[in-house]
């Protein structure tokens, strides 16, 4: 909770807040996170906040009990307990979409080779097999329509960098879990911590699948929630560029388009999912997939194809058109647009904030 000022969206920022109306209490000595935590939070369950600063075996505090009434919770929201149940319910009713921003406290330190059992997560009783994560918000995306996914579950850890989640089949999070395995992929997520209380009061909503709960968890806070992208260099080749780069690009009818570009696959991917109202369509070098909205499984078309082919196709093209003097389908202007907006991404990402595009060049 000490240091550089945090970013009011953080747990950081919510602490300072409960310890300056005196609803927090530093605990100054050494407890055992081995039963100990657990015992002092299941102690005093209508107490203030607890911050255990000296956790055997580690280097970092923990904190507990910080939203363990309705009146903590709605302060956290700027509300009271009696309003706390209109708040909830308006903020299930409209989303404020996030926002996306650059140097996030969370990519300020990074570890090649994780092992979740040097962090001070505490066992909470003596029948349980073992340590759990219990306030980690965990964040996840459709593999096919790229929706998002905000949840909560509990994570035991296994070892080094293993951890188990326990998730009901019908929860989102399974869902997304085995449309990935359908495609042949693992799906990826991001276990988040020091979150601000709305950010896991969103991650507790029973929302439509689809539905963004980090959308919600901004109407709770009044503000979009910050995330973040990466325009960076992360691997050891050895070139003087970046490596990857992500972009969401918003057209002025609506449509968004998210691309995803690395050097980093050992196996190289071409990916384009087409998302909209009535469903979803993906294609890859695999086949085709889609499904309509509502649907939880999908329709697979396997089709046999080789990358080389679309190398000749490009060759016959260009060929034809020098033969015939026609305009090929993609021509210098198109090319020029495609590098502007590349310089866009870049401009956006170095500026840390949007940038309005035009083709032919930046507005």
């Amino acid at each position: 909770m000490d240091g550089p000022d945090a970013s009011p969206q953080s747990l950081r920022a919510f602490l300072r807040r409960l310890e300056a109306d005196g609803a927090l209490r530093r605990v100054a000595e050494p407890v055992d996170p081995r039963f100990g935590i657990s015992r002092r939070l299941c102690a005093e369950p209508a107490g203030p906040a607890l911050l255990f600063e000296r956790v055997e075996g580690s280097a970092l505090a923990v904190v507990g009990n910080v939203l363990s009434s309705r009146a903590r919770m709605a302060s956290a929201l700027g509300t009271t307990a009696a309003g706390l149940s209109a708040r909830m319910v308006d903020a299930v009713g409209r989303a404020l979409p996030p926002r996306l921003v650059r140097d996030a406290p969370c990519q300020a330190v990074a570890v090649d080779r994780p092992d979740l059992g040097s962090l001070p997560v505490p066992a909470f009783f003596e029948h349980e097999t073992g340590r759990y994560v219990t306030a980690g918000a965990i964040v996840a995306k459709d593999p096919g329509t790229g929706g998002r996914n905000l949840s909560i579950a509990r994570l035991k850890l296994l070892g080094g960098s293993r951890a188990m989640i326990g998730i009901a089949p019908n929860h989102h999070l399974a869902v997304m879990a085995r449309g990935a395995a359908a495609r042949g992929r693992g799906l990826e997520l991001a276990v988040t911590v020091g979150n601000h209380p709305a950010v896991l009061l969103a991650a507790c909503l029973y929302l439509d699948y689809g539905d963004d709960e980090l959308g919600h968890a901004g109407t709770l806070l009044g503000e979009p929630v910050e995330v973040t992208g990466m325009l960076a260099k992360v691997s050891d080749l050895e070139i003087d560029t970046e490596d990857l780069a992500a972009a969401i690009v918003r057209l002025e009818d609506g449509t968004v388009a998210e691309v995803h570009v690395d050097y980093l696959q050992r196996h190289a991917q071409a990916r384009i999912e087409v998302i909209g109202s009535e469903g979803a369509i993906v294609w890859d070098a695999t086949g085709v997939g889609w499904r309509r909205a509502g649907d939880t499984d999908w329709t697979v078309e396997r089709v046999p194809f080789d990358v080389n082919e679309m190398y000749v196709a490009e060759l016959s093209e260009f060929a034809d058109c020098l033969a015939t003097g026609r305009r090929p389908a993609l021509d210098g202007a198109e090319g020029r647009t495609t590098l502007a907006l590349a310089l866009a991404v870049r401009r956006s990402a170095e500026l840390g904030t949007h940038v309005r595009f035009e083709a032919g060049g930046l507005a």
